[in-house]
């Protein structure tokens, strides 16, 4: 989505290098302190659909 100007995102360097190299993202000159943190990742899914049993899991355990 960083990639067509809809905000920006933590990516691992190893995706994050070839966007870099050819412009079409640019790296912000950020520092983070030593304390680890966690990125929060939502999950969204349909309510009118058939769901699998890997599917119910990650709903119970999320």
């Amino acid at each position: 989505m960083a990639e067509y100007n809809l905000g920006w995102c933590y990516l691992p360097a190893h995706i994050a290098q070839p966007p870099i190299d050819n412009a079409s993202l640019i790296r912000l000159p950020v520092s983070f302190d030593i304390k680890t943190w966690t990125i929060s990742v939502d999950r969204v899914m349909p309510l009118d659909t058939a769901k699998s049993s890997a599917l119910l899991w990650l709903a119970k355990a999320s």
